[in-house]
Order: C-alpha cells, then sequence, then structure tokens
C-alpha cells in the first residue's frame, strides 16, 4: 500500500493517513513516500510495517548504530540533525499549545546540543540470557524480541564500562535473567551517573544479591552507590 508520511509521532514514528485514519509506521522520515503493510487495524488508528521506500527523503542519513532499526531506542537517528531538531521542536510545540495551552508566541527556538552521540549518562536496560550468559539490551516495540545492546552510541564511555562490568560480575556470579514462574533472576539493570561516579540499581525478583556478588560490584571502579529493588508485578514499571 502507497503512503505518504505527513508528520513524525511522539514515539519518533511516521505517521500517515488512510481515509483519515493515522497510520503509525517505524523508520520513516516526514515527506517520504513508502509501501507499507498495514499489521494491526484498530478503530481510531493502525500501525504499519515499512517495505520499501518510493521515494526517500534528502534528510535520511545510515544511522552511526548497526541495530537501530531493531533496537527501536532512537527512532530519529536515521534523520539529520537538524531534521531531528525540527522534529523535536514540531512535537514539543504541540504538546506545549493543546495541553498547557501555551501562547505559540512565547515558544522558542530548539536549542541544539554540540554532542549528538556519546552524551547520555544514564541508562534502564532489561536484562535477558543470551548464549547462556545474562546480557543487557532493549525489547523491540511491540514483542518479545530481545536485541541484545553490545554498545550503544549515545551513551557515555564510563556509562559503557560500568554497564559492561556490572554484567560481568553478574555472570561470574552465574545469575540469570528474570524467571516470572519462580520469581527469581533480574529484570533491569539501572545506571546513573554525574562527573565520573555512577550508581547503579539492580532490579530483580525477590532473592537478595550474595554478600560476594555485593562486594564485586562495588569493587567496579567509579561505582559509588549500589541498590536492589524487588519487583515481581509482571505488568507495571520497574521503578
Amino acid at each position: 500500500m502507497k503512503v505518504e508520511v505527513i508528520k513524525t509521532g511522539i514515539n519518533g514514528e511516521g505517521i500517515a493517513y488512510i481515509d483519515h485514519t493515522p497510520v503509525f509506521i517505524p523508520q520513516v522520515l516526514v515527506g517520504e513516500v513508502v509501501d507499507i503493510e498495514i499489521v494491526d487495524k484498530q478503530k481510531r488508528f493502525m500501525h504499519g510495517k515499512l517495505k520499501r521506500i518510493l521515494k526517500k527523503s534528502p534528510k535520511r542519513v545510515l544511522p552511526p548504530c548497526k541495530i537501530q532499526a531493531r533496537c527501536g531506542g532512537c527512532p530519529l537517528m536515521i534523520a539529520d540533525y537538524d531534521a531531528q531538531l525540527e522534529a523535536k521542536q514540531a512535537l514539543l510545540r504541540q504538546s506545549l499549545i493543546k495541553y498547557a495551552q501555551i501562547d505559540p508566541k512565547l515558544i522558542r527556538p530548539i536549542i541544539g546540543s554540540e554532542v549528538q552521540l556519546g552524551y547520555r549518562n544514564q541508562c534502564k536496560l532489561p536484562c535477558a540470557m543470551v548464549d547462556r550468559r545474562l546480557t543487557t539490551g532493549m525489547y523491540m516495540a511491540n514483542s518479545n524480541y530481545f536485541e541484545a545492546v553490545e554498545y550503544c552510541a549515545v551513551h557515555e564511555q564510563g556509562l559503557e564500562q560500568i554497564r559492561h562490568k556490572i554484567v560481568e560480575v553478574l555472570n561470574a556470579h552465574h545469575l540469570r535473567a528474570y524467571d516470572y514462574h519462580n520469581k527469581s533472576g533480574i529484570r533491569t539493570v539501572i545506571i546513573r551517573g554525574f562527573d565520573h561516579a555512577y550508581q547503579a540499581c539492580i532490579v530483580s525478583g525477590e532473592e537478595p544479591l550474595s554478600k560476594e556478588c555485593i562486594a564485586d560490584l562495588m569493587e567496579i571502579d567509579g561505582l559509588v552507590s549500589l541498590w536492589q529493588s524487588y519487583h515481581t508485578v509482571k505488568k507495571t514499571t520497574d521503578m
């Protein structure tokens, strides 16, 4: 089915219209004409899957992350930075006017960052078993497919080092991903950092981390605070 992408959605997906019904399509940009397959049809909206691009946007770029399309964490990475700012400005403007009744004249132009990669100082990544090892990654949108994240281009270097060292320690102590049946294992690793000092929270089932595991984690250079959060409710946020 041939459609034209009209605007950007709040999750970075493209939005086209079929008979006045919005169709949400990942991995497309405003102005592109694309061939799609409808994969979900609701009363007020639809979801489409990109089959091929018929007319490519001049703002489309090759993302600097090899798993960008599968991870889904950075949907606007397929556009050049000016186009990313335009999309974010439009979404912010729409929200301020619609929900806060802000006078449009008071909304100033967005200020871009001098650094587009390696800037993020926090992460919250779910865990899964890959090749019998505990791994952090992301679940593809609207699916149970887990994509291991070996390297994240938007994480700062220190955050990435801490993340990998934490996972190494958890594997050294033979910890596994969360099992909903026995309510044990690791669900999520949350890390926050500032000025080369990092705090980690291990979200898990009902089983506490061993004293030995805690001691090894606290030996990680730069990790200054460690927490464990027990979370066994299936359909709520971790924190």
